[in-house]
């Protein structure tokens, strides 16, 4: 079996199967190898949101309604601890409105833009914040993508609905799996990384905050990567959080609530 390369009159070239999925896996391998650059945030475009929700991440009425009439921007969601983002003051809730003066509507021009700058490039901002009446102008360096240190990941983006009951998204968290190489940068080793924590969650008032490492919850060791589910009890109990912070090791209790 394989590909028809040529036909010339009644005879046919075909190319092996085996020479196929060899060619496939180069592909892959060099795809994998090339570095992504990386911003740091998760994000909906303003076009998809409700002035609703707008209004809830803490922007006041003019000016949601404002972005809900230009349909245009990404509404930042979370922003990764020690990201290019990050160290530049993005923060949840602020609105990108521009990537290199080009206005954005949707994640697919976003992400586009992104990698045609590529790995260390420069990328012109413009951002709106719900806390400030005029726009900011930020020029912000993008890094490679740390994807080959990180695990997959726990939890989608916040703002999913139908959360797993049990799972940490259920409870306003969003976190990934961190390998041991990563972890040691944050003084743990491995866990997961918490990139987000929804402000008013049981979780948030406990104390939990982005950057913290999970290492154990109610015992159970997260480090390995193998770990049993559901990670929280039931509703209106209590889980006890091993998390490690500033690479000091720090005890939460949490109380779940129905997600």
């Amino acid at each position: 079996m394989g590909i028809l390369d040529t036909v010339e009159g009644h005879e046919a070239t075909v190319v092996p199967i085996a020479s196929v999925l060899s060619a496939v896996k180069r592909v892959r391998d060099r795809q994998a190898s090339v570095p992504r650059p990386w911003l740091g945030v998760r994000g909906e475009p303003i076009g998809a949101m409700t002035l609703e929700k707008i209004l809830g991440v803490g922007w006041n009425a003019e000016r949601a309604k404002e972005l809900c009439d230009n349909q245009n921007g990404i509404l930042l969601t979370s922003v990764m601890p020690g990201s290019p983002a990050a160290l530049n003051q993005l923060k949840p809730g602020d609105v990108i409105l521009s990537v290199n003066n080009s206005q954005i509507k949707n994640g697919d021009e976003f992400s586009w833009i992104l990698q045609e700058a590529g790995p260390g490039g420069s990328v012109q901002f413009t951002i709106a914040r719900p806390d400030k009446a005029v726009t900011e102008a930020l020029e912000i360096q993008l890094s490679e993508s740390p994807d080959p240190l990180f695990g997959r990941r726990v939890s989608s983006a916040f703002g999913v609905k139908h959360a797993e009951p049990g799972s940490l998204m259920s409870q306003g968290i969003e976190a990934i799996a961190i390998k041991p190489k990563a972890g040691t940068r944050l003084g743990a080793s491995g866990g997961l990384l918490v990139v987000y924590v929804q402000p008013q969650t049981a979780a948030y008032k406990a104390g939990l905050r982005p950057g913290d490492v999970i290492q154990a919850i109610d015992g159970q060791n997260l480090s390995t990567g193998q770990y049993r589910r559901p990670l929280l009890k039931n509703p209106g109990t209590s889980s006890a959080f091993t998390i490690v912070r500033n690479k000091q090791k720090l005890q939460l209790t949490i109380t779940t609530v129905k997600g």
